[in-house]
């Protein structure tokens, strides 16, 4: 009987019993978050911003980094519109997409890299 008992009392402790995903399973406190990746036709850039032609946002800053031909380069030199896969995460608390990297898969022609420059007031 006790140790019938002992083993409930583990089961329940690792969530066995009500159906949970086990304890280990969990995400641990204080760890990275989650990353994600989506693919898609980048659009428009920023400073601060890159979109996608579906309407998708994602916060970019200098620490983003972007990869062509398996060569790091700055946000500057990212070529719009070209097909990338960016892999981002999502701020828990504004539930923002944030970029950590950008991998160019294909760059069609006419795509220009740089800033684009202020419109004339």
């Amino acid at each position: 009987m006790r140790k019938m008992l002992t083993m409930l009392w583990v089961m329940s402790c690792l969530g066995l019993l009500a159906g949970e995903a086990p304890l280990l399973a969990r995400e641990p406190v204080g760890s990275p978050p989650s990353t994600f990746s989506t693919i898609g036709i980048i659009r428009a850039k920023d400073k601060h911003n890159v979109s996608f032609v579906r309407g998708d946002h994602f916060v970019t800053s200098y620490m983003t980094r972007v990869i062509i031909e398996d060569k790091p380069f700055r946000l500057v030199s990212l070529p719009v519109p070209c097909k990338a896969e960016i892999h981002y995460v999502v701020n828990k608390k504004t539930g923002a997409w944030m970029a950590t990297v950008i991998k160019v898969l294909e760059i069609p022609k006419g795509a220009k890299s740089g800033w684009a420059r202020p419109a004339p007031e």
